[in-house]
């Protein structure tokens, strides 16, 4: 009789979303002895499994409860976060916001990856353009001024 007590005390217990721990100290049962009871006995595990199920639903509709509280009292951090995870267009800003975020890391490696490039990258550029024949030799430097030929502009009035 003092056994069955015992049992319903637990179910009520996590009906009432107690953890199982909760539920033994209220019961006057050793974690132990609810472990071995659990094992051995599978109308009490399967009535557990179901208070269990009954608690969470029960402790949701709490949570709930409370969360729209706050967002009635315009608790901005509530708000917030009821529309990034419930409401679409927020959703979906998020996400896009996360892939960009991973694009635009993926590309920030691929930039370290390709960093070590040698600083003559000039030089070698041009070396390889002209091996191909699309650049000729640069003209080399003078120390005179460019002379441009007689034409129309130039001559005298």
């Amino acid at each position: 009789m003092r056994k069955k007590i015992q049992e319903l005390k637990i179910l009520e217990a996590l009906r009432e979303g107690k953890t199982i721990t909760a539920a033994c100290k209220r019961a006057g049962l050793s974690r132990m002895t609810y472990d071995r009871l659990y094992k051995s006995n599978l109308e009490f595990r399967e009535a557990v499994d179901e208070a269990i199920l009954a608690g969470k639903s029960y402790t949701d509709d709490f949570v709930m409860t409370k969360y729209m509280q706050k967002i009635g009292d315009n608790h901005w951090p509530a708000i917030r976060y009821y529309l990034d995870y419930n409401v679409i267009p927020y959703r979906e800003d998020k996400v896009l916001q996360v892939q960009l975020v991973e694009e635009n890391r993926a590309l920030k490696e691929e930039l370290r990856r390709l960093q070590p490039i040698p600083e003559n990258v000039k030089e070698i550029m041009l070396h390889a353009l002209k091996a191909q024949g699309l650049l000729k030799d640069p003209p080399k430097p003078t120390d005179q001024a460019p002379v441009r030929p007689p034409g129309p502009s130039q001559d005298p009035p």
